[in-house]
Formats: C-alpha cells, structure tokens, sequence
C-alpha cells in the first residue's frame, strides 16, 4: 500500500495526464474542423452542387467520428492514469481522487487507500 505522499503524488500526476489529453482532444479537433471548412470551401466552386453537399456530408460526418475517437481516448486515458483503490479496484477519478486524499478511503468501498505513518 502507498503512502500518503506517493498517493498524492499518483494523483498530481493522473490529473497532469488528463489535462495533457484535454489539451491534445482540443487542438486536434480545432485543427480537423479546420482543415474540413478549408476542403469544403475549396472543392465548393469545382465541384457541382449535388456532389458538394454529399461530400460537405461527408467530411462532418469524418469529423464528428474523429473527434468521438479522440473523447474516447481522452477518457481511456484519463482512466488509465489514475490511482486505483486496492480494495475494489475501481480507478479513482472525477473528483474521488480528492475524497480519497482528504479521507485516507476509497469513496467508493471505504477501503483504505495508503498506508497511515
């Protein structure tokens, strides 16, 4: 069991992780609808209306599996990153990291989650 400075530690660490990811989910997906507004304005005019609309159609429909892609991963990742009770296993996240190392217990099964001095 980890002491209470390597669990905050574990923590710093998870929620550093996490805003990494936010950051990278946020310019990723600024920079694909980007690049998707510059290929529909440039095949607009060279490209006959019907045909445009499928493809606009088409590029948000890219967009929109991308950014999907890249919440999941956030959320994966997130997950993945984070300290996990030893009692029940469940990965510590969404604010139960807090109740943890103010309470020294899982928020979830109330195990203890480091080792007391």
């Amino acid at each position: 069991m980890p002491t209470r400075e390597a669990f905050t530690a574990h923590v710093a660490r998870a929620r550093q992780t996490a805003r990494q990811m936010t950051n990278l989910t946020i310019i990723l997906a600024v920079l694909f609808g980007a690049a998707q507004l510059a290929l529909m304005m440039m095949f607009r005019e060279q490209v006959a209306k019907g045909r445009a609309l499928a493809f606009s159609a088409a590029l948000i429909g890219a967009w929109v599996v991308v950014v999907g892609f890249l919440v999941f991963r956030l959320q994966r990742e997130t997950v993945k990153a984070a300290p996990r009770c030893p009692a029940c296993h469940r990965a510590l996240v969404d604010g139960a990291d807090a109740k943890a190392v103010e309470s020294g217990r899982c928020p979830h099964c109330q195990a203890e989650v480091f080792a007391a001095r």
